[in-house]
């Protein structure tokens, strides 16, 4: 939360600072236990074809309105 801050209040610091850095390993582990959790969540209710596209699409109509 504090590199999102510091990037949208004062600007993009460069790669060197130690705020920068953490902030880039910290979004990129965000990113990965987001996955895992999903993927735990989620291993036992897609079992076919037909699961997986409507999760699909309700993936789509949840994400699609936030753009």
């Amino acid at each position: 939360m504090v590199f999102h801050y510091h990037s949208w209040a004062i600007g993009k610091g460069d790669a060197e600072s130690i705020l920068s850095r953490l902030g880039i390993y910290a979004v990129g582990s965000f990113f990965v236990l987001s996955g895992l959790s999903l993927a735990i969540v989620y291993k036992d209710r897609l079992s076919d074809a037909g699961d997986i596209l409507a999760f699909s699409i309700k993936r789509v109509f949840r994400i699609f309105p936030l753009f």
